[in-house]
């Protein structure tokens, strides 16, 4: 990580970090928690993953559950339930599911801060992935899954921020040294077992690892983030910003892979005006990277079934929405699984020149009178060229409750409270 590299992101992770807390550090703090505590009960699964991921006893309790860990071990925990049910927030110009690192991270270790102190940390990890992540770029991407991979720089930023405030010289240890410990290949994630998730819990202990080591003599990695990046088939280019990273979140209205929405949101609009049992053939015409994750065309379990465009886009066709309570059916239904065997996936280079900016697709049914039906969505719901607020969050997280126990109502008062409250007491941690 070359001196210019380090004041770029170091720049930007202190700007956040000083500056007042924004109503998008609330939003995205709120959605991630939501997500963490319907986990548990949405998918039984991943908290017996979590409970093996991270073991050490402890004070800080685990958001959404009843288990009591090890501050850092709790934030591994969180890590890996707010991923679990790919239903949380994606950071697109990082190429990075930001939410899912920096807030387990943040809540653990400022359990005991006020609220703004806390959002101050969500604002800077945030920024760490939007710098880093587009620092490296789509070409990273291609081939490591960016949680895993620059997630570990952004832990290592809000690890070192909480323990030793806006020091630059513990930032620059820390990000060079986290640089060196990146890792996460996307073959993990076509796995049929439940591993992607891993990677956020990943980060966590790699980048606290990494900042831990740093912080006991701050001397920067020399190469860093430059050498890593060059190694990773990264871009290595800069790119400047208007606003900070949490303020260019997307939010997820689709417990699905992020590359499925679009398309997930046009055949519910088809939904509408078309008889499923009348269509004999569905085209769906999308970017080149959502063919490539979400292409999956006989998936056998709930985690495959996230990321497949024939199955999700036949299932919104069919029920006309998509859900955590639709995504076990859709696998045993046979009409799903008929209509999904109508997809045909295409490709369009028109639409992939238009991604990370836009995420467009273009779903079409062919009937069987001979008469076809499309409908193009370019912005996913969350997408913050489309606009979200609080209300947004509140009425994804209504949808959620009746997994959450107390915590929802926790969740509510949350969106309200004060910068002054101790989130501690905020949330019963």
């Amino acid at each position: 990580m070359t001196p210019d590299i380090v004041s770029y992101v170091v720049d930007g992770v202190l700007q956040a970090y000083e500056g007042d807390p924004l109503p998008a550090s609330r939003i995205a703090l709120v959605d991630t928690l939501a997500v963490m505590a319907a986990a548990p009960r949405a998918y039984p699964k991943a908290l017996q993953i979590a409970r093996s991921i991270a073991s050490r006893k402890g004070e800080r309790r685990v958001f959404g559950t009843r288990l009591r860990l090890d501050p850092l071990d709790a934030a591994a925990a969180g890590a890996f339930l707010a991923h679990s049910i790919e239903f949380d927030d994606w950071l697109a110009p990082g190429y990075v599911h930001a939410g899912s690192i920096v807030v387990p991270l943040a809540v653990s270790l400022g359990g005991d801060r006020s609220l703004g102190e806390v959002l101050r940390l969500v604002q800077a990890g945030y920024e760490a992935g939007l710098l880093t992540g587009s620092y490296l770029g789509a070409s990273h991407y291609h081939y490591w899954h960016s949680t895993a991979s620059i997630g570990v720089v952004v832990a290592a930023t809000v690890y070192s921020l909480a323990v030793e405030g806006p020091s630059r010289q513990a930032l620059e240890a820390s990000l060079t040294l986290a640089s060196a410990y990146m890792g996460g290949l996307w073959s993990v994630n076509r796995a049929r077992a439940l591993y992607k998730p891993v990677s956020p819990a990943y980060a966590v202990q790699t980048g606290v690892l990494a900042a831990r080591a740093a912080l006991m003599e701050k001397v920067p990695v020399p190469g860093g983030l430059e050498e890593a990046c060059r190694v990773m088939q990264g871009e290595c280019q800069t790119k400047r910003f208007e606003k900070l990273g949490v303020e260019l979140n997307g939010y997820k209205f689709y417990p699905t892979c992020r590359h499925t929405h679009t398309a997930i949101e046009a055949a519910e609009w088809l939904h509408r005006l078309v008889d499923p049992d009348s269509i004999t053939r569905v085209v769906i015409h999308t970017y080149a990277h959502a063919v490539r994750v979400a292409g999956n065309r006989d998936p056998q379990t709930i985690e495959e079934a996230r990321f497949s465009l024939p199955l999700l886009v036949a299932g919104a066709l069919i029920y006309g929405r998509i859900d955590i309570g639709i995504l076990p059916r859709l696998l045993g239904d046979p009409k799903a699984r008929r209509l999904a065997g109508m997809v045909e996936l295409v490709e369009d280079p028109r639409l992939s020149e238009m991604y990370p900016d836009a995420q467009p697709s273009i779903v079409e049914v062919v009937l069987r009178s001979g008469r076809s039906v499309s409908e193009r969505v370019d912005l996913p719901r969350g997408d913050p060229g489309r606009g979200v607020d609080i209300t947004d969050i509140l009425e994804k997280a209504q949808g959620l409750s009746a997994y959450m126990g107390e915590d929802y109502d926790r969740i509510l008062y949350l969106a309200e409270a004060g910068y002054g409250e101790k989130l501690a007491g905020i949330l019963s941690i």
